[in-house]
């Protein structure tokens, strides 16, 4: 009964950190929070997330940029056309740790807590 009891509260904790993780997520295009999954599966929290959230989550360092199927790079407001851009590179915007470290002080005890009452178990 017991575990059962923090598995409703690991559900609803899940789904705080997944809305923690899309409220802070950056956006461009959209793809990468709608590869975003939490879940709860026995007394573990899942996170799972593509697209471009490697680079989101640990920024990039500074690259090259060149040209994949054409001969040249070219943007709106660019000059002209160039063969390659050196990127400076992005900052890291973790915003899974920052979810899980607020999951950890915050959500789970709170929504375990939520879990009990609703039980009618004192915690």
């Amino acid at each position: 009964m017991i575990d059962a009891i923090i598995g409703r509260g690991l559900v609803m904790a899940a789904s705080d950190i997944k809305e923690d993780i899309l409220r802070n997520c950056p956006v461009d295009t959209g793809f990468t929070r709608t590869t975003v999954d939490v879940y709860a599966e026995g007394n573990t929290i899942i996170i799972k997330a593509g697209g471009a959230i490697e680079y989101i989550e640990f920024g990039t360092p500074p690259h090259v940029i060149i040209p994949k199927d054409k001969k040249a790079l070219y943007w709106k407001g660019a000059e002209h056309p160039v063969k390659k851009v050196m990127h400076p590179g992005t900052r890291a915007n973790p915003v899974i740790r920052n979810a899980i470290h607020r999951g950890v002080l915050d959500y789970i005890p709170k929504r375990i807590k939520q879990a009990f009452k609703e039980s009618g178990m004192a915690m």
